[in-house]
């Protein structure tokens, strides 16, 4: 069912020439903590009293709307996600950011293979939490090459990406 949320005043002259941009002035965002409600943005045509002229402006006007479906939220086991990482930019240059998502918290250890297998380089150990953890490491002391950066977390598999160093 349409809902009318705010009739505009008059239509938008803003730009010279024949066409004016519409559609790209508008957004939605669900409320997380409040299932059912979804806040909107848009935009509307308002006159505006310039004397013997009427300015015709856009404005925006914001409203949360409330679904009326009286379903439950619903609430599901989440299992933990899968651990991995994301590495950029690629190739690297100088620094590089490595984005892990780990199923827990505790510490890990970031270190450097080279293709032989053999450490290069220790980088940190650091607390992590569960869900992304974010690492930034600074590459440009290393030679041009294919190295392997290996994520140790306590007792678990290690995780390990490749890194080509430019």
């Amino acid at each position: 069912e349409r809902v009318n949320l705010k009739t505009g005043d008059t239509y938008v002259n803003m730009l010279s020439g024949t066409y004016e941009r519409w559609g790209d002035y508008t957004g939605s965002q669900p409320k997380y903590n409040e299932p059912g409600v979804v806040w909107v943005s848009g935009n509307f045509g308002k006159a505006i009293d310039a004397g013997p002229f009427t300015d015709r402006k856009n404005a925006t006007w914001i409203a949360a709307l409330r679904s009326r479906d009286s379903l439950p939220p619903v609430a599901l086991e989440q299992e933990p996600a899968p651990a991995g990482m994301q590495l950029y930019p690629v190739p690297v240059r100088e620094w590089v950011t490595a984005d892990l998502q780990l199923p827990s918290g505790g510490t890990a250890a970031f270190y450097l293979l080279n293709q032989l297998g053999r450490e290069v380089a220790f980088l940190v150990e650091a607390k992590v939490t569960a869900g992304w953890n974010r690492f930034t490491f600074d590459m440009s002391s290393l030679q041009p090459g294919i190295y392997l950066l290996v994520a140790q977390q306590d007792n678990n598999p290690p995780i390990v990406q490749q890194v080509v160093k430019q």
